[in-house]
């Protein structure tokens, strides 16, 4: 009798314990990615489909972090500047809005993420990228400002509030980017025009751009995923994630004013040193504005442009 309470107590810890584990491992379990949008923002770099732990609203979490500390990042690459800005940790919140710009207002929806790239980690770097060259841009007196590939608008909407005075351009191949961009805008009181177009390819002025920005779709992946969906299109950057940013490199100086910049956004595995040296052989400087990690990764924002030629001193 004895023996059997005792294994009748035995298999009663062995079943709380059991229960123990199994709710444990069903809050922390992580569910399939419901959309490439959640694959993409924690994948980064692999094409093979990671899993996701959604937020208790359902939506993915996202935390736009915007630190702007002074801890410093070196890159060997000749054409590049030396120093560029890393993120430390988030600081505190109350810290935090001391420093920085608020966020533009979004009113979209889950329907307008279903064909639009929401924003995520990249877009709010992208943001503090802008902001931490706010001072520089305001005293460029910049006339024309284009977002290529803009998604939900953010960005420029963004950057429209507190850089007055230029013209603002936002383009996208995506035609329901371009709804959801234009709601954004009107949300925010600010006046963009908007261009359906792939790239440049509806520019017709050379010489004019005076900001050019870029959050280009960066993932590797095999080239067929670029075209396959619209929402696809904001992530999938074919070979070495550079398919789509190597086409604009080709023609994009073209189009830049005299001391015009572009603002990039790209990963440690698009090879910034290659694209600092493509730069440099069109006479171009490259810099990191900022840089943060992002899962397995590091995202860039990188400065790319032409300086102005010294003035020709005057004969006495």
């Amino acid at each position: 009798r004895i023996a059997s309470v005792a294994f009748s107590c035995a298999v009663c810890v062995l079943a709380l314990c059991s229960l123990a584990v199994l709710e444990h491992a069903s809050a922390t379990h992580c569910e399939q990615p419901r959309n490439h949008q959640e694959r993409f923002n924690d994948l980064h770099l692999s094409t093979s489909v990671s899993q996701h732990c959604p937020s208790a609203s359902g939506q993915k979490k996202i935390t736009p972090v915007s630190s702007h500390q002074n801890s410093q990042h070196t890159y060997s690459v000749n054409s590049m500047d030396a120093s560029a800005a890393q993120d430390l940790p988030a600081a505190p919140a109350e810290e935090a809005k001391k420093h920085n710009l608020p966020n533009p207002v979004i009113p979209l929806s889950g329907d307008d993420w279903e064909h639009v790239y929401e924003p995520a980690e990249d877009t709010f770097l992208f943001m503090d990228a802008l902001q931490a060259e706010l001072p520089d841009l305001r005293d460029s007196q910049p006339r024309i400002v284009l977002e290529l590939g803009c998604g939900s608008g953010c960005v420029t909407a963004f950057l429209a509030s507190h850089l007055k005075g230029a013209a603002f351009f936002a383009s996208d191949i995506n035609p329901h980017a371009l709804q959801a961009a234009g709601k954004v805008f009107a949300a925010n009181n600010v006046d963009v025009n908007l261009v359906g177009a792939d790239l440049l390819s509806a520019w017709r002025a050379h010489g004019s751009i005076d900001v050019l920005l870029f959050n280009p779709p960066y993932v590797p992946t095999p080239s067929e995923e670029i075209s396959s969906s619209w929402i696809a299109r904001a992530w999938a950057g074919g070979a070495r994630g550079r398919e789509v940013v190597d086409r604009l490199f080709l023609h994009f100086h073209r189009y830049m004013a005299p001391g015009g910049r572009l603002y990039l956004v790209a990963l440690d595995s698009n090879d910034p040193h290659e694209i600092a040296q493509l730069m440099a052989a069109k006479g171009f400087r490259t810099k990191v504005v900022k840089k943060r990690r992002a899962g397995i990764e590091f995202l860039l924002i990188l400065k790319i442009w032409k300086p102005l030629p010294a003035p020709t001193p005057t004969s006495p």
